[in-house]
């Protein structure tokens, strides 16, 4: 099943007004679309030029994408559903969609066009890909995890049945790591083979991993920020943020990024020794997604709330 972009245009904003700039020479930028909406998951090509963001609003979620910085945003032509995670390869040209009752929906342009895997639908809660595009890792709540090779079919791997709520992996795609809400971290260091658990039960919303999947950050609401530095092995409480609901990581994991539902924003560039407070939205709004570019210069992240809260901010360190 193939769908193209719809030719919807919305300009998008460009001022500082919702922002304050903490660290010097450091500027956070609105850079949200017209239609305010809950914002639900982000993505970006590892240049900043292209930003992917879709809202998980009650089956009627939508996808928009940019390709100039946030300057302007069109509509996609994905069909409304709660989506819940985008995914994007360094260049914005191999994306990957998932959502409440959907299939995994891939494209190979830049969001022009789509198609998918033509399964049954399910709510699906997470997908992620490598720097190229390659090797993909998607979760089913309460069901299964599935893996590929770009061009290939997916495979069923999994630990178990759990209400699994994010993923990632490594570069060459071997290391893959998922999360439950009100469950236990896993990894599998074989592509799947074989899976352990780790921590204690949480509510894990996020997990990212550094290209080669030694350096980990896992966000867990109520519980704060945890890093791994031994591919999943061992794990320490990094930042102790109650409200942390998203993160990400940099390709070498030296740079994090991890998003409340204070409305602020936490920036680590020592794989999570020290955090900073790097943005405050008014009135708050939860940050419910972010991404930081493989070099870790270069940040966005997405909110929802009330209408006034409901943005898109993009920066560079």
């Amino acid at each position: 099943m193939g769908l193209s972009l719809s030719g919807v245009s919305i300009s998008g904003r460009m001022n500082a007004r919702y922002v304050s700039a903490i660290q010097p020479g450091e500027v956070w930028v609105d850079r949200s679309p017209a239609d305010l909406r809950p914002w639900q998951t982000i993505a970006m090509s590892d240049d900043g030029t292209k930003l992917f963001v879709a809202d998980n609003g009650a089956g009627t979620g939508l996808v928009y994408r940019s390709l100039d910085s946030g300057a302007n945003w069109s509509q996609t032509s994905l069909p409304a559903t709660s989506w819940r995670s985008v995914t994007s390869s360094d260049d914005g040209a191999r994306l990957g969609a998932v959502g409440s009752n959907s299939w995994i929906w891939l494209s190979d342009d830049s969001g022009s066009n789509w198609y998918s895997n033509n399964q049954n639908l399910y709510t699906r809660t997470g997908i992620a890909t490598n720097s190229t595009g390659t090797k993909w890792i998607s979760i089913r709540k309460n069901l299964s995890i599935m893996i590929r090779d770009y061009g290939e079919t997916w495979t069923q791997v999994q630990p178990g049945s759990a209400n699994w709520e994010c993923c990632a992996l490594s570069e060459d795609g071997t290391k893959l790591f998922v999360a439950a809400r009100a469950g236990l971290l896993w990894t599998s260091g074989n592509s799947g083979g074989s899976w352990t658990s780790h921590e204690s039960s949480r509510q894990w919303y996020s997990v990212a991993s550094s290209s080669d999947g030694v350096k980990l950050v896992a966000a867990a609401n109520g519980g704060g920020v945890f890093t791994s530095n031994n591919s999943g092995t061992s794990w320490s409480l990094s930042l102790n943020n109650t409200g942390v609901l998203s993160c990400a990581s940099s390709a070498d994991g030296s740079t994090l990024i991890a998003g409340s539902s204070s409305g602020t924003v936490y920036v680590s560039t020592d794989s999570g020794t020290t955090w900073t407070p790097r943005v405050l939205q008014v009135s708050g709004g939860s940050f419910n997604s972010v991404a930081v570019s493989s070099d870790g210069t270069k940040f966005a992240a997405c909110s929802s709330g009330f209408t006034n809260q409901r943005r898109v901010f993009t920066s560079t360190l």
